[in-house]
């Protein structure tokens, strides 16, 4: 219970996150949530292999805390960014060269496509913040830290939708604005776990 408790409610905050977003987004009107449902679409595209090797990491880091070989997490966490970076970066670099042919996966219309076309840079850039990010913060749940775990999610949701809140419902900005928090976002999941994995802390645990 005291490590599995805080992982459930890690994925029930992350979903809550999502849905709050949407539902602030969704306030803008049909179109503007059509635009992102679009743009989300991409996003999922770009973050599934930066996800398959956080996943190893995660799985990785245990395995070598467990061996006591701590000496080589952070040359595996630097490998594993390297990886995520070198596979999501045609896709990435399709999608600026390309747009209109990524945004084709997900609508035939013109007129969404044109819209998206802003939003999509923005996704763009937090994909590429999100590899290390994702990585890092993989790294601290590998440790077995998941209460840290629990907390640096909450903060990061929190910016996430706040940000949003302000931009959309505060100042009524365009999509791309709201979705630069997205990119909040993931800054502050990468100095939090940055900071909390370099300070060590976790090897207080004894899992």
């Amino acid at each position: 219970l005291a490590l599995s408790l805080p992982v459930s409610l890690e994925a029930l905050v992350d979903l809550s996150k999502w849905l709050l977003l949407i539902i602030i987004i969704g306030q803008q009107g049909e179109a503007v949530l059509a635009t992102a449902n679009i743009i989300f679409g991409c996003y999922g595209l770009f973050l599934i292999s930066i996800e398959s090797f956080s996943e190893t990491v995660c799985s990785t880091v245990s395995n070598l805390i467990g061996q006591r070989q701590g000496q080589a997490l952070q040359l595996l966490i630097g490998r594993s960014i390297l990886l995520s970076y070198l596979m999501v970066a045609p896709l990435l670099f399709i999608s600026l060269v390309f747009p209109e042919l990524v945004l084709s996966i997900f609508t035939p219309a013109p007129a969404l496509m044109q819209a998206a076309l802003p939003g999509l840079l923005v996704i763009l850039l937090a994909t590429l913040v999100a590899v290390p990010g994702e990585n890092i913060y993989s790294a601290v749940a590998g440790t077995g830290d998941t209460r840290v775990l629990l907390g640096i999610q909450v903060l990061v949701s929190l910016t996430i939708l706040v940000s949003a809140a302000v931009a959309a419902l505060r100042f009524g900005l365009a999509l791309e604005y709201i979705l630069l928090a997205e990119v909040l976002g993931w800054l502050t999941c990468l100095v939090l776990s940055w900071v909390w994995f370099n300070s060590g802390l976790w090897r207080r645990l004894e899992v």
